[in-house]
């Protein structure tokens, strides 16, 4: 038999309190040997395990630190201690005795008391019971609350009771049952008191009502049934929290899983979904908080009175569209595969969250978002979307993504700016680029707005206080300024948009899409002030082009300098990729320098010219503008180059002295409109109706040699000069440009536009076209398109926005004028007429489509398709490329032309046998091309000269083309560092009938020898063509012209010119001589410098 021993010691690790089976126990009630194996199993020889008392003390005392301190079920296991073993709860006691901790958004422990499901130990069944239990008691201790009938009602009863002899009536009552929160349940679940009650759930007293109800709880912060929407963490306002929570609990529904199969039609779901359509009608998804009727019987409510004309959008696609669905816009793109979306949790129903969209009233609209996910069957990209997605609101139907009041380009962030604002922040932007404008003016209608609820509050005679600012917007304020740049830079990028494409990429292919056909004339400028709109280092200038026709812009790059160069690339991409990119004549400011450049990338048959106002505006620059004969001087000026059309002038000043031209009637006098025609009034009122006329080149020189005689030395009554002491220089300077000037044959460069009808003076208008000087109009418009100082990705979208909004108005304009050309009846007001109606012709291309496809009639015409992407570069980005172009050094040295591996296929045009050809290389340091039928023979080298002489050396003038033979005196050799020569120009070169031959070079100077220089100027040889341009110096050699004996002075080697040399001078004797370093004309350093720049 085996007897137990009650005390022997379990195995390491088991449980002290528990107990052996039964089973066991009466296995051991048998009979064994009492041998020495079965003593190992009982008592056995207790006095060998005997180890000393001090052992035995050790050991007794180690034995606190093995005992459980955790108290034990009978079972053996743990008891659950909520404060304990609950992390919320845990949580929760340490941010209420003030300890920083997170609290987890997760229910609590099963056996927490204050889990809702199973509240601790109890089943889903007792919790359920004890739920109904508690509604019924609630119900029937709810108080009687009277309100007054609908007075239709009323009018009904009296008709009733009205054939009855002997009625009284009574006061006319009903009771309604509101409802209530179960704070012994739940703190933020709303259950109505009576089923009747939900045929008026969109009531305002009913609403009024649960959020007092649910805003008292605020009174008690610690306690259980404290929302956690009244958290501090929240950025939406209390009131607004309580009125989202009674909403929310309203309209709970119950859907199918996917969004692919459509609403229940069990009694249930059809009960929610009418409520749903109180609060919202068909397709629509936002509520607005009705106004509460005070009828002055009772007290206006200080919480319901913030939320009137509040709005909330409850953003579920199945309740706004339950026919729409919904496919994952991911996997659509990358696989073209449309799979479904399921449903998942709301955001107010996950952390109770909402998403806020800012209006142009001011005040944020709150957003219930509905989250999908894509998790179907197969192969899908497990992707999550919000309800507001713009990825997800791209892909719906335009009628059904119109509830929700945003753009899809804007539908990124955590906040969204409606419709409403983004229609106007699109305009402001590219006009100031001010995000402090939109925030500022959001901010000020905000604060407007509690001002105004204030007022209304207090007119109601109300007896409680209305909550202070900071609760009215519980801290939450409009986007910052940076905010709303960044907001709008994402939705420039946004390829969410109907055609597939994002607006920075159709301002690109706008740009890359204006053709220029061959019977048309261009301008090419550069402009200075667009640079100080970026944050650029090394821009100094951008490079702009313009059509005539049309007043298109065709090219803008920002370049690093304003040679020739710099442009090369540009211009050979658009004559590479574009379909039409060759002009007839070309104006440039720098005409008749670099016309080799062009006519190499143009062709040689393109006539090029210089502007008049960069002619004109060269010698205003010199005049004094405060002196009285400012006006008169200018008015002779513009006598001297351009006239007026005899028969429009003669029109002009019939009408303004008969009174048909002034609204008024009133007749002006002969000296009245000679007065008009000093002033800036004449140009503004009457310029579109005189058609100007510019002069040919000899008779402009003979105006302005009568004008310099008539004004040099005049001064008014004050003393002030008229002329500057550049005046006389920079006027004479011209004189060769004049022939530039003149208007092309081939082109007309007036357009006249017929008077309408109704005109009082029947006097027609007059359009230029002349490119050059609507460029400039141009750039006073492109300075303004953003403001100073923004990024280089942002400045780049707002320019290229302007300009593409530039270009729809200049086609726009276009088309005005050729209706009005033909006679056509006009449809707009003349002061919208200037105004385009659209401005995305992209989008309205892809709604012709879509009527073409359902073989309807196309709504929108004359409309502009954007080509593909070409590839050209614009603004920023064609700065950087070329200065790692500049770096690696790409271009050509003689031409300037860009040899690149894009640009090797372009083969410029060659020019043979031209002056022009010959001056442009001449000027870049090598000798013209072998170009003659016979032979050009070039002398040899000359030796180099002794280490001991200064000759200064320059540049050398162009060979003389003759019939037989040209002979070009080759270019002199570099001179060591010790020496430097001052060479003079070569004499003009013989011309006869056979050969074209130069003189020798002169011999060196002896060294006590110093040349003189007087002040004798050359004049052109005889028999030259009319683009020779001579090279002017007053550097002369001794033995040829005569030489004066003078101490040898020792010249720095830096000393290029007689004008730097001065200023060198000048600076060792201790002057200060302002501005900078001045060249004379022939000075080589200077004729690099400008050659392909200025004038």
């Amino acid at each position: 038999m085996r007897i137990h021993n009650p005390y022997t010691k379990g195995k390491a690790g088991s449980d002290s309190a528990s107990f052996p089976p039964l089973e066991s126990l009466l296995q051991q009630l048998v009979i064994v040997r009492n041998d020495d194996s079965s003593q190992n199993h009982t008592m056995g020889i207790q006095s060998q395990l005997r180890n000393g008392a001090v052992k035995a003390c050790k050991k007794r005392a180690t034995k606190l630190k093995c005992k459980r301190r955790v108290q034990s079920t009978i079972l053996g296991g743990v008891a659950f201690i909520a404060a304990k073993n609950c992390k919320i709860c845990v949580a929760q006691t340490k941010v209420k005795s003030g300890v920083r901790a997170h609290v987890p958004h997760r229910s609590h422990h099963k056996l927490c008391p204050k889990n809702r499901k199973t509240q601790g130990w109890k089943s889903d069944m007792t919790v359920y019971f004890e739920k109904e239990m508690a509604k019924n008691i609630a119900i029937n201790n709810a108080p009687i609350v009277p309100m007054p009938i609908d007075p239709n009602r009323l009018r009904n009863s009296d008709n009733f009771f009205g054939s009855f002899a002997g009625h009284q009536k009574e006061a006319a009552t009903t009771v309604k049952q509101v409802n209530s929160f179960n704070k012994s349940t739940s703190s933020d679940q709303f259950t109505p008191r009576d089923s009747q009650i939900m045929n008026d759930i969109a009531n305002p007293a009913i609403i009024r009502e649960a959020v007092e109800e649910t805003m008292k709880l605020l009174e008690v912060p610690n306690s259980s049934d404290f929302p956690k929407f009244f958290g501090k963490e929240k950025s939406y306002p209390k009131h607004i929290g309580a009125a989202v929570n009674y909403l929310y609990h309203v309209l709970a529904h119950k859907k199918p899983l996917s969004t692919d199969v459509g609403l229940y039609t069990t009694s249930t779901a059809k009960e929610a979904y009418s409520k749903w359509l109180q609060f919202f009608r068909p397709g629509e998804a936002q509520f607005t908080f009705p106004q509460e009727v005070c009828d002055g019987t009772t007290r206006p409510s200080p919480i319901y009175h913030l939320l009137e004309g509040q709005s909330i959008i409850y953003l579920d696609w199945k309740l706004v569209s339950p026919v729409t669905t919904l496919y994952c816009p991911n996997c659509w793109r990358t696989k073209k595969v449309q799979v479904p979306l399921s449903h998942s949790r709301s955001n107010w129903a996950h952390s109770t969250s909402l998403f806020p969209v800012w209006t142009a009233r001011g005040t944020p609209i709150w957003c219930i978002l509905m989250n999908y996910e894509c998790k179907a069957k197969g192969e899908c990209c497990k992707s999550r979307f919000a309800a507001n997605d713009g990825r997800l609101l791209t892909s719906l139907p335009a009628h059904v993504r119109q509830a929700y009041p945003v753009d899809p380009r804007y539908a990124t962030g955590g906040f969204h700016l409606a419709e409403c604002i983004t229609s106007d922040l699109d305009i402001l932007m590219k006009t100031y680029a001010s995000g402090s404008f939109i925030s500022r003016k959001m901010y000020r209608r905000l604060c407007n707005a509690y001002v105004s609820k204030v007022q209304t509050y207090l007119s109601k005679n109300p007896s409680a206080e209305i909550p202070l600012f900071d609760d009215f917007t519980n801290g939450f304020y409009p986007p910052s300024p940076a905010s709303i740049r960044k907001i709008f830079e994402s939705a420039e990028e946004s390829a969410e948009t109907p055609y597939g494409y994002s607006f920075k990429d159709r301002y690109t292919r706008e740009l890359q899409s204006v053709d220029v056909e061959p019977d048309d004339a261009v301008a090419f400028d550069w402009t200075f002030q667009l640079i100080k709109n970026y944050i650029l280092p090394g821009a100094k200038a951008a490079f702009t082009g313009i059509k005539g026709k049309t007043n298109e812009i065709i090219s803008l790059v920002i370049v690093p300098s304003t040679k020739t160069a710099d442009v090369s690339h540009a211009l050979i991409q658009s004559r590479q990729k574009r379909e039409s990119f060759s002009p007839t004549v070309v104006y440039t400011d720098t005409c008749p320098n670099a016309m080799v450049f062009y006519k190499a990338i143009f062709g040689n048959t393109i006539e090029m010219k210089l502007g008049l106002f960069h002619l004109i505006q060269r010698i205003i620059d010199t005049l004094d503008q405060k002196c009285k004969l400012y006006w008169q001087c200018l008015v002779d000026l513009q006598r001297c180059l351009y006239g007026y059309l005899p028969g429009p002038l003669s029109r002009l000043i019939s009408s303004l002295k008969d009174g048909t031209f002034d609204s008024n009637g009133r007749n002006y006098s002969s000296e009245e409109i000679d007065q008009l025609r000093h002033s800036k009034k004449w140009k503004q009122r009457f310029s579109s109706f005189l058609p100007k006329t510019i002069h040919t080149a000899s008779v402009a020189e003979t105006e302005l040699v009568r004008w310099i005689a008539a004004y040099q030395g005049r001064q008014d009554d004050e003393g002030r000069f008229i002329f500057s002491g550049k005046t006389v220089t920079t006027t004479k300077n011209q004189f060769p440009k004049l022939q530039y000037v003149t208007d092309p044959e081939n082109i007309e460069m007036n357009l006249e536009i017929p008077a309408p009808s109704n005109s009082p003076h029947g006097i027609p208008k007059w359009i230029s076209r002349r490119p050059e000087s609507h460029l400039e109009k141009f750039h006073e418009f492109l300075a303004h398109v953003a403001n100073s100082g923004t990024g280089r990705n942002l400045a780049d979208i707002l320019t290229l926005g302007g300009v593409s909004e530039f270009n729809v108005a200049a086609r726009h304009k276009s088309r005005i004028l050729q209706r009005k050309i033909e006679g056509q009846e006009r449809t707009i007001p003349t002061h919208f007429e200037d105004i385009p109606p659209y401005f995305d012709h992209s989008l309205l291309i892809e709604i012709n489509r879509q009527a073409a496809a359902l073989k309807l009639k196309r709504p929108f015409e004359n409309t502009t398709e954007c080509k593909p992407n070409n590839g050209e570069l614009f603004l920023s980005s064609y700065f950087e490329e070329q200065q790692a172009r500049n770096i690696s050094r790409l271009s050509d040295k003689d031409t300037g032309i860009c040899r690149c591996d894009s640009c090797k296929t372009f083969r410029p045009e060659t020019i043979v046998g031209s002056v022009e050809s010959a001056t442009f290389l001449h000027e870049r340091g090598r000798a013209p091309p072998m170009t003659t039928k016979d032979e050009i023979s070039c002398p040899p080298i000359p030796q180099p000269v002794p280490n001991s002489l200064q000759l200064c050396v320059p540049p050398r003038t162009p060979p003389m083309a003759a019939e037989d033979k040209i002979y070009c005196p080759p270019i002199p050799q570099p001179v060591p560092n010790s020496i430097q020569l001052c060479v003079p120009p070569r004499a003009p070169p013989m011309v006869t009938e056979d050969r074209i031959s130069c003189p020798p070079i002169p011999q060196p100077v002896p060294n006590s020898l110093q040349p003189c220089f007087p002040p004798i100027s050359m004049a052109p040889p005889p028999n030259i063509g009319v683009g020779y341009i001579p090279n002017w110096t007053n550097c002369f050699w001794p033995n040829t012209l005569g030489y004066a004996c003078a101490p040898s002075q020792q010249q720095p080697q830096s000393t290029c010119c007689v004008e730097f040399a001065d200023y060198c001078q000048k600076k060792r004797f201790g002057q200060n001589p302002i501005g900078r370093p001045p060249h004379g004309k022939s000075c080589p350093k200077k004729i690099i410098r400008l050659n392909g720049a200025y004038w």
